[in-house]
């Protein structure tokens, strides 16, 4: 330190710079096509809509799997449907798998389990990345949702914000200046940093922005996930990641 790396290549991360950024809200708002942000609308109102028959279904499924939730089926269910449009983008889902609003209550719940993992919403979770939520509403930063559009249909989350995941002991007051220093450094001395996001990856909302005091790189993936990695990119895109890191490292890359 500070010379202990030649090159750093951080994958798919976010510069957060409020406790909850609301650039992530005005992505979630853009991304992708109008037609599928309206898909997601719709399913997610469904899925609220049907909240009856889910719950019957998630209760059996949890006690058929022994799965503990960290809050009650209604917040669950509340949950899981706020979260659905932040992970359908994080992940790569595709439009057209979406069900539509007259798909059975059995198969709409299949579906949002595969979109988005009930593990996320256990108490294993919640001790899993118990630490982590701390340093999220600490330093570093996280997200929360819009609920405006599902007010009529919300039982027990009311005001969208996910700060109720860090740990009922835990003291937590949002420091920005944390993150601010990091960013302020990043783009005026982080040189030899090739950072890669996925463009339709709901963390490249709050990306680096580099301002070109700095040989630092940016690649976004077109329509890419937070599982875009360098071998992601194709033609131009990956040969500028290669000869870029080749300059940098002085040496051959195989190809």
């Amino acid at each position: 330190y500070p010379n202990d790396v030649d090159v750093a290549v951080p994958y798919v991360a976010p510069v957060n710079l409020a406790a909850e950024d609301p650039r992530i809200y005005m992505f979630l708002n853009s991304v992708g096509t109008e037609e599928c942000r309206e898909k997601i609308k719709i399913f997610q109102r469904t899925f609220l809509m049907k909240r009856d028959e889910i719950k019957k279904i998630l209760m059996l499924d949890a006690e058929k799997s022994n799965i503990h939730f960290a809050w009650d089926y209604d917040f669950v269910i509340d949950y899981m449907t706020l979260e659905y449009s932040f992970a359908f983008w994080q992940w790569g889902n595709k439009c057209e798998d979406i069900p539509g609003p007259d798909t059975p209550a059995e198969k709409l719940y299949e579906y949002m389990k595969k979109a988005n993992s009930l593990y996320f919403f256990t108490e294993r979770a919640m001790k899993d990345f118990g630490p982590f939520y701390v340093q999220a509403y600490s330093e570093i930063g996280y997200y929360g949702y819009d609920i405006e559009p599902f007010k009529d249909l919300l039982k027990e989350f009311k005001d969208g914000s996910n700060a109720m995941l860090v740990p009922k002991d835990a003291k937590v007051n949002f420091d920005c200046s944390v993150m601010n220093d990091i960013n302020s450094w990043l783009q005026n001395y982080g040189s030899n940093i090739l950072y890669i996001y996925g463009g339709n990856d709901a963390w490249s909302s709050t990306s680096i922005q580099l301002i070109g005091k700095t040989n630092a790189v940016k690649m976004v993936k077109k329509e890419g996930s937070h599982g875009t990695r360098i071998s992601s990119f194709e033609g131009d895109q990956k040969e500028k990641i290669y000869s870029t890191l080749e300059n940098w490292l002085n040496l051959k890359i195989k190809r």
